[in-house]
């Protein structure tokens, strides 16, 4: 029983997802009544309440006393810092975080290689101040949008757990660049890795 209303629970949350969507809802849009809802995804309005109760809890939505309720940036919640704090204090769960994160960077960076010709240019605008933006700018040009998503997340885990302060572009990024547009993959994985262990060693 418990197992049954724990599958319709999450297939409500996903068809708001899909909802939100298919609206094309943006942070700070209000979202449709619980009875517009509940009609929409043919179920009981304290379904679709305790869905949204959930969703607000996480920091996704919020209710506005006699307005309705709103679509939030992610970035406006602390859901990260409180995650970060209760999970990522096991160092090994931290490792493990930085391992992964390195793959999606190192693999965003082969995959950018790999384009050949639909390759653009990575240069670091004047507007790019720090070196996760300066990352984020290769995990966007890749071109896969899922596992730059996960990216997104996994890099605000990490700098929460690292208490990580942004730093400019230090030459080991540069020369990285260099070799991203030399199209050297032996320099490019040298200088990754200089790069990873650099972050590694902040975390002790």
């Amino acid at each position: 029983m418990t197992t049954l209303k724990s599958k319709v629970y999450i297939q409500i949350v996903n068809q708001l997802r899909t909802i939100i969507q298919s609206d094309s809802l943006q942070p700070g849009d209000k979202l449709p009544s619980e009875r517009e809802l509940a009609s929409r995804l043919q179920v009981g309005r304290s379904s679709v309440r305790e869905a949204l109760r959930s969703l607000e809890l996480l920091g996704i939505i919020e209710t506005r006393r006699g307005e309705g309720t709103y679509l939030k940036d992610f970035h406006d919640h602390h859901l990260v810092r409180v995650l970060g704090t209760f999970i990522l204090g096991d160092k090994k769960a931290l490792t493990d975080m930085l391992a992964l994160n390195e793959l999606l960077e190192i693999d965003a960076i082969h995959s950018f290689l790999d384009r050949n010709k639909e390759r653009l240019p990575i240069t670091i605008s004047s507007q790019v101040d720090n070196e996760r933006e300066w990352m984020e700018e290769i995990l966007r040009q890749a071109n896969n949008f899922l596992k730059y998503r996960i990216w997104v997340v996994l890099n605000e885990y990490i700098m929460e757990a690292l208490s990580h302060s942004l730093e400019e572009p230090t030459e080991r990024h540069r020369a990285l660049l260099d070799a991203i547009n030399d199209e050297d993959r032996d320099r490019v994985d040298s200088a990754y890795e200089y790069i990873s262990l650099k972050r590694l060693f902040k975390k002790f």
